[in-house]
């Protein structure tokens, strides 16, 4: 897991630039494309719903976690989906609509993810459903 560092544009807002890294038009029969449907900034931290669609046009949702570092005239960051399990919390609002966009977690890192993002939130364990293998 690397960083990338990069020059932030004058007068861009820190999530802007997020949102201009991870959007990409998707071209049918040619390119797969990345439209950010919902997002959140911390101090710490960029959480999007990413919608993917590839170049038949089938999509899926997935959930992207960035750790973010700025200085000065510089932004940097480190790019994950919860299927890693990242060691940051997301936001309660951002959980919430997480939950609410994409109701079963992407393999066992993102179950343990969601569950300690609960937790800490206060939240009801969630119940029902097959669990993910």
């Amino acid at each position: 897991m690397g960083w990338i560092f990069c020059p932030r544009p004058i007068g861009v807002s820190v999530t802007e630039f997020m949102r201009r890294e991870f959007t990409q038009n998707h071209v049918p029969n040619e390119k797969t494309g990345f439209e950010i449907l919902y997002d959140q900034m911390t101090r710490e931290a960029y959480f999007a719903i990413v919608k993917r669609t590839d170049p038949t046009g089938q999509s899926r949702l997935f959930c992207l976690v960035c750790l973010i570092e700025v200085s000065g005239s510089e932004i940097g960051y480190t790019d994950m989906t919860e299927s890693m399990g990242p060691n940051i919390l997301a936001p309660l609002p951002f959980f919430q609509e997480l939950e609410k966009m994409i109701p079963e977690p992407d393999g066992q890192y993102a179950i343990e993810w969601r569950t300690r993002c609960r937790v800490h939130h206060g939240l009801a364990e969630k119940t029902g459903g097959a669990p993910c293998s």
